[in-house]
């Protein structure tokens, strides 16, 4: 299960003043199933497009996703542009093959899923001869090229590594390009709690989800609900170019 806190802008009726923000993304490790309606931030894809060896596209290639960790697969057939998509995949490393007619099966074993992120994933594969398959087990981390978003994942392996006063997991996103903490004697920062802004923007600006649901606080700008550090899987902090569905008007 996967938890969503956002911080975006927003216009203020009274004033018309522009709130700049951030989201904040939280994934349990406790799997909860959500419903389609929050999917979209609770999830992660994969695409990416099947070439030839010289570079020509290839139509319906079959395409397969393997979770091994919660024994989930998935299959998709390249278009007539030799484009696929995965969509709606849980966080987590999966495993994706790629096989056509006359062509050799490639698979890559490593590729990392993040919450509400957009992997790409191309395949050329070679031209049968032997009967064989090529497996690529180095790690997928490319340049996001899918989503025009500013942000950072902030996964497990931080959560469990870097420490946190009072486990509140909320101060890694001071990690996060742009963020920082609440200004002196500010009000969330007086009432004892954490408080942070991104580029400039007010700290009771920030919008904060739990697996897609609205997890504010409606008297403080605050979250609800905090999760405790240990059942996070990882959260991610998106402080610019964010979906138009993290929005609170």
């Amino acid at each position: 299960m996967q938890i969503p806190t956002h911080c975006f802008s927003k216009r203020n009726p009274k004033s018309g003043m522009r709130r700049i923000g951030i989201t904040i993304l939280l994934c349990y490790l406790v799997f909860i199933s959500s419903g389609s309606l929050f999917s979209q931030v609770t999830t992660g894809y994969i695409s990416g497009y099947v070439y030839d060896p010289g570079g020509n596209v290839i139509a319906g290639a079959q395409l397969t996703a393997t979770d091994s960790l919660h024994s989930e697969e998935r299959t998709v057939a390249s278009d007539e542009n030799g484009f696929y998509r995965f969509t709606e995949l849980r966080p987590g490393t999966w495993s994706v093959s790629a096989s056509a007619p006359e062509f050799e099966t490639m698979i890559n074993t490593d590729v990392r899923v993040t919450v509400n992120a957009r992997a790409r994933l191309d395949f050329q594969l070679p031209i049968s001869g032997m009967q064989q398959s090529i497996e690529v087990s180095a790690p997928l981390t490319p340049i996001q090229t899918e989503s025009s978003d500013l942000g950072m994942t902030l996964d497990r392996e931080k959560i469990e590594s870097l420490p946190l006063n009072r486990r509140d997991f909320l101060q890694l996103a001071l990690l996060t390009p742009g963020v920082n903490t609440g200004t002196e004697e500010s009000e969330l920062s007086t009432r004892g709690g954490f408080a942070m802004h991104a580029n400039g923007g007010r700290e009771e600006f920030n919008n904060f989800l739990l697996d897609g649901i609205d997890n504010n606080d409606a008297y403080v700008n605050g979250y609800t609900l905090q999760p405790s550090a240990d059942t996070i899987q990882e959260f991610k902090i998106e402080t610019n170019n964010y979906s138009a569905e993290y929005g609170r008007s």
